[in-house]
């Protein structure tokens, strides 16, 4: 369910429930409803979560938790969600803003050639 999903990638991010409602903009309260599975979630409100807790609606609204290891469809269903890269999203995912920069910079430095952003 929702809230189940929220909650989990929320406490692996080390993230309060207070942290993310400022991080969204709703109450602490709104968070602890969504993830007691007592109130769902707007569009918007569920655009903003996925963001914040860098993963897609699909997977919050999905029936499947086994997808937590690797919610992106779109890379999987390429050929690419091999287990490098799955290990690389689930340590992307539990790091903080600061550290996914310092990421990304190591690895555009080091594979600029095949980066076409």
């Amino acid at each position: 369910m929702l809230g189940d999903k929220v909650k989990l990638l929320r406490k692996e991010r080390k993230i309060t429930q207070q942290k993310l409602a400022e991080a969204i903009g709703v109450s602490q309260s709104t968070i602890g409803m969504i993830e007691g599975n007592r109130q769902g979630a707007s569009n918007d409100t569920l655009i903003k979560l996925a963001n914040t807790l860098n993963t897609t609606v699909d997977y919050l609204l999905s029936d499947n938790i086994e997808e937590l290891d690797f919610p992106d469809k779109r890379i999987s269903d390429t050929g690419f969600g091999d287990d490098d890269i799955r290990r690389i999203e689930r340590a992307r995912r539990k790091m903080d803003p600061k550290n996914k920069e310092k990421m990304m910079k190591i690895l555009r430095s080091a594979f600029d050639e095949y980066f076409d952003d």
